[in-house]
């Protein structure tokens, strides 16, 4: 049986459970068959309660083959990664680079080889089969004030007909102006403590996974660069997700108790937002997940990049050698290499200690208030939602959502 809720005046969301046995084969219409009927099923349900524009239907990946079968429908893609990166694989797979001197930062990116498994990579091509067939234009969590360039060049890659809206940042500053007046967690009130620009905060994500060594070579480096630092140690560093492994995180005996004094080292959720707008918080060490580089950028602090897999290695190229507001702490060339203790303290002293750390943060500055006065978000998503208002009572609207890690909130 579906849910249905409401999210603002823009959006009705109706929840299809998933089968048991969804995500252990790739898709294919047999096997789709029952799910596209309870979504038409939810269509049709819905066609006699439209008011002055159709009610967009979020569905997520694994039903896009469905969408042809629909009456009445637009497909719209929502990309979760960003637009360099997105170009930088359309390259890949045209073999070949643009003519543009900008573009020489895609010649320095290294193989894809190792930043997806298999199974993935194949459950990807078959998806961007079906999506291609029925795509209507793609929705960018990212914004022109950012990597207007690379949009630019997608722009032209589209095929006739084919639109694009750039609706990030999906965590406008804006919103984050005012200070939560609950009470605070324990990371701010310990930021509350510290000089302006004083601490790194450091947190991978919750789908990355760093070996005993490498957590080892990382603590003693953060400890070596006697600079103050918020670690998150959380689940994703207990155990491998692609081998469903699980360990407990071991620390160098008596560190925590070393470090007590400019350390503070979380194994729980943490106000990630809240702790890169601090005005404390003068770096991020960050694996370079998409929405993390967007939080960071957003709130003006350059980031120490350690990409991990995925689109991680891509974004590490934008922040480091085209935005030039971090440090590369690990080339994915030499992924395979165990990342020392004094590499990680150089690179935190680069960012946090010198002249060169000072102007990456003053370039994160300034691209947060350009990100902010340029409109973002908001001015990009008004733009989506015009066309709607003419259409049709019948009509419906997909949004295939490319990546299930990002909210999409419209009020």
């Amino acid at each position: 049986m579906s849910k249905s809720s409401t999210l603002g005046k823009a959006f009705l969301f109706e929840f299809v459970p998933r089968s048991s046995t969804l995500g252990k084969a790739l898709p294919n219409k047999r096997d789709s068959v029952p799910k596209g009927a309870r979504i038409r099923d939810l269509l049709i349900k819905d066609e006699g309660v439209l008011t002055t524009q159709p009610q967009p239907v979020t569905i997520n990946a694994w039903v896009l083959q469905d969408a042809p079968s629909i009456p009445n429908v637009e497909c719209y893609s929502f990309r979760s990664i960003s637009g360099f990166t997105i170009y930088s694989f359309i390259c890949d797979a045209a073999g070949r680079l643009p003519a543009d001197a900008e573009n020489e930062f895609l010649e320095k990116i290294s193989s894809m080889e190792g930043s997806f498994t298999s199974e993935f990579a194949e459950f990807s091509r078959v998806q961007t089969e079906f999506r291609e067939m029925v795509n209507s234009g793609d929705l960018y969590n990212s914004c022109y004030e950012i990597e207007g360039f690379y949009l630019d060049l997608l722009a032209k890659e589209k095929s006739a007909g084919n639109k694009q809206w750039a609706v990030g940042p999906l965590n406008p500053p804006k919103l984050f102006d005012k200070r939560d007046s609950r009470k605070p967690h324990k990371c701010i009130k310990w930021l509350d403590e510290q000089e302006p620009n004083s601490v790194i905060f450091v947190s991978f994500g919750t789908t990355t996974t760093l070996s005993d060594e490498e957590i080892k070579e990382l603590a003693i480096g953060l400890e070596k660069s006697e600079k103050k630092f918020i670690w998150v140690l959380r689940e994703a560093d207990k155990g491998d997700i692609f081998t469903g492994e699980s360990r407990e995180v071991e620390l160098p005996e008596g560190y925590e108790e070393k470090v007590e004094k400019r350390g503070l080292i979380v194994r729980d959720w943490v106000p990630q937002l809240e702790i890169l707008r601090h005005e404390s918080t003068g770096g991020f060490m960050s694996h370079c997940g998409w929405n993390s580089c967007m939080e960071s950028i957003s709130m003006g602090v350059p980031i120490v990049a350690w990409p991990m897999h995925s689109d991680q290695p891509r974004n590490a190229i934008l922040v480091t050698e085209v935005l030039k507001i971090g440090v590369e702490l690990k080339d994915w060339a030499m992924r395979d290499e165990l990342v020392s203790s004094d590499a990680v303290a150089e690179c935190v002293k680069r960012l946090m200690d010198s002249a060169e750390g000072d102007k990456m943060r003053q370039r994160a500055t300034e691209l947060s208030k350009s990100v902010v006065n340029g409109g973002g978000s908001g001015k990009e998503m008004g733009l989506f939602h015009c066309p709607y208002y003419k259409i049709k009572r019948s009509s419906f609207v997909l949004v295939e959502l490319v990546s299930c890690f990002v909210t999409l909130n419209v009020n």
